[in-house]
């Protein structure tokens, strides 16, 4: 390679070394004035990162500049963000902030006048439909966020890195945005009947969720306190057992009803029910005792037999 090349190349890289240094910097110093109330001077140094530099991308600056405008209830601005990094057609949404500010907003326009029973027996209109699938959509990216905003676990201070998807994430929303989710009146009430109702029934029967890594969990236990009980994806339960619980239900149900209306009748059933099934256990009991040798004990007790090979 011919000298200057080299140079011009070392001369590159120091450059652009220093310009994400700056970028870094730039971002810490606004984060600092969002903390101490200065909004507007964080929200402009925002977005001259942004249009200066392609690290706003890897550093999240999009996502620090939306956290801004939520703080100001600039929702018209924290919308037009949306619209711009979101993607709400993507297939995998590409963080909790974009997905569950997605989700608030479309809650904040119908929260206040939604009310679950009234609505399950009227139906749901669109706009409570579109509020609905928005959050759906955000709890399928990290379910563990719910359980912080319904304050159904207890919360920590965030860690200084976070996973996407993992408990680190959710802990990190929910300790920054929870105050906008209170400051909206019903957005919490609709995250819950979301949370416990058509999510938790979609889940149930599909069990289908974005992509999920199981290495997440055990990341997130090096990332949280060793104190703090990490929050584990939700699993499907086996449609055996479902199907256990609904027949066991069903025969509870039955047998109360004939023990209402057939009280003798009924207890007599049982009781030739439960001797019938003593009656075979014994017989099962003697059939296997019947094959197993008597002194089966001492076999089990007994040192195995060793053969001694001698050399000829």
């Amino acid at each position: 390679m011919v000298p200057h090349e080299r140079s011009g190349d070392i001369y590159r890289q120091a450059r652009r070394r220093d310009f994400h240094m700056q970028i870094y910097i730039r971002r810490r110093l606004a984060m600092c004035a969002r903390k101490q109330g200065r909004l507007r001077e964080a929200i402009k140094t925002f977005k001259d990162i942004i249009r200066d530099g392609s690290m706003s991308n890897i550093l999240g600056v999009q996502e620090n500049l939306i956290e801004s405008c939520l703080e100001m209830q600039a929702y018209a601005d924290v919308q037009a963000l949306l619209v711009r990094y979101d993607g709400f057609d993507l297939r995998e949404p590409r963080s909790a902030v974009l997905s569950y500010t997605s989700a608030l907003l479309k809650a904040r326009a119908v929260a206040d006048k939604f009310v679950a029973d009234i609505s399950t027996r009227r139906g749901l209109s669109s706009a409570e439909a579109t509020a609905i699938e928005a959050i759906t959509r955000a709890i399928e990216f990290n379910p563990h966020v719910p359980l912080y905003l319904l304050e159904m676990r207890p919360m920590i201070l965030p860690p200084e890195h976070y996973l996407k998807r993992g408990d680190s994430e959710a802990i990190a929303y929910a300790f920054f945005h929870i105050q906008h989710w209170k400051r909206i009146d019903g957005a919490l009430q609709l995250l819950q009947y979301t949370w416990k109702g058509d999510f938790a029934s979609r889940f149930s029967m599909s069990g289908y969720c974005y992509p999920y890594s199981p290495q997440l969990e055990s990341a997130d236990r090096e990332l949280l306190p060793t104190w703090h009980e990490v929050s584990v994806f939700p699993k499907k339960e086996s449609p055996v057992w479902a199907l256990l619980q609904t027949l066991t239900c069903l025969a509870v149900c039955a047998i109360a009803l004939l023990i209402h209306h057939y009280p003798t009748s009924t207890f007599e059933a049982i009781h030739f029910a439960f001797s019938a099934s003593v009656l075979g256990a014994q017989r099962l009991v003697a059939h296997f005792y019947h094959w197993i040798p008597e002194n089966v004990i001492g076999l089990l007790a007994s040192k195995p037999a060793q053969m001694v090979v001698e050399n000829m």
